[in-house]
């Protein structure tokens, strides 16, 4: 005669009957919602870069053109960039740019193939720039995606206006 015993553990549930599981909200974030909370945190990596700069300490670039003006590189860049794109267009964006390459350039040893260290305020500046610029543009290209979108609907509707008219 032999005896058997199985020894079984008590097993966990591991389906519930979802009467205690909320559902999900679909929560939509747009593009320029988290570009802000982005924008927030590298306004706060800026200032740590340059120091905790006052105000007057900000590095300030001249543009030259029909109307010189001087822009000043603090926390509200992106507007400020956002007004010449607005205002102007590319081109003072883009003289910008360049002005603040040939600044956050190395000139303390220029016999050497990286020119030496750069000064950290204007290279500070140049990248803050570089992330201000590049959020204006994603926030440009989708405005033009949506308009283009917008615009698509409208043609396709008046078409089909036309198409059952004929």
């Amino acid at each position: 005669m032999s005896l058997y015993i199985f020894a079984e553990p008590e097993r966990p549930q591991l389906f519930t009957d979802g009467n205690d599981v909320t559902p999900l909200d679909p929560v939509v974030t747009t593009l320029a919602d988290n570009l802000r909370e982005a924008y927030l945190k590298r306004v706060g990596a800026y200032h740590h870069d340059l120091g905790e700069p006052r105000p007057s300490a900000y590095p300030r670039v001249q543009l030259h053109g029909e109307e010189p003006e001087e822009v000043l590189l603090d926390a509200e860049l992106y507007t400020t960039l956002f007004d010449l794109y607005t205002v102007d267009g590319w081109a003072p964006i883009k003289q910008l740019q360049t002005t603040l390459e040939q600044l956050s350039k190395a000139k303390s040893q220029p016999d050497k193939p990286a020119g030496g260290t750069p000064e950290l305020k204007w290279y500070t500046a140049y990248t803050f720039f570089i992330y201000c610029r590049n959020m204006l543009t994603l926030l440009i290209r989708e405005s033009l995606i949506d308009l283009e979108r917008r615009a698509a609907i409208q043609i396709i509707a008046r078409l089909s206006k036309t198409a059952v008219a004929v």
